[in-house]
């Protein structure tokens, strides 16, 4: 793969995941909902990329399978993901943390650590899980789209 094309590939996807987000923020108002669209239109590109770096040739059916099925299956992924940071925001709510068991005294101050980290806008806030998973799957329409009509599949 010549680094021309390497360099298409990677604009189609961008350019599909900055669509994906502004369509997102302009439906839902939200700005941790447009960072969960603009993660989840990279998504299925990204798989079909790792597996060609191990070596897989025909790749054809592999990247079609991982768009079209990817479309309801990665927002799940990213939705679990928005969970667990649902969680993050929990933990900030424990005030006594000597009552607690060892091992849950440390995921709460990991909790708390990934709390700072969304605070200083390094990590996304959680949002509604709905919301998430619809946006991703906008996203991955989107994505499809853009990689179909460029040709890529």
């Amino acid at each position: 793969m010549t680094l021309l094309a390497i360099a298409f590939e990677a604009g189609v996807v961008i350019a599909s995941a900055f669509v994906a987000a502004a369509l997102a923020y302009l439906i839902f108002r939200k700005r941790e909902i447009t960072v969960w669209a603009y993660l989840a239109a990279f998504i299925p590109r990204a798989i079909v990329i790792i597996v060609s770096l191990t070596g897989a040739s025909n790749l054809g059916a592999f990247a079609w399978l991982s768009h079209t099925a990817g479309i309801f299956i990665y927002p799940m992924l990213l939705a679990l993901g928005n969970i667990l940071l649902i969680e993050v925001a929990l933990a900030k709510r424990v005030k006594r943390e000597s009552s607690l068991p060892l091992e849950v005294r440390h995921a709460v101050k990991i909790e708390r650590f990934l709390g700072r980290l969304q605070d200083r806008r390094l990590l996304p806030k959680a949002a509604e899980v709905k919301e998430v998973y619809l946006a991703c799957v906008l996203a991955g329409v989107i994505n499809l789209a853009f990689v179909f009509s460029a040709g890529l599949l």
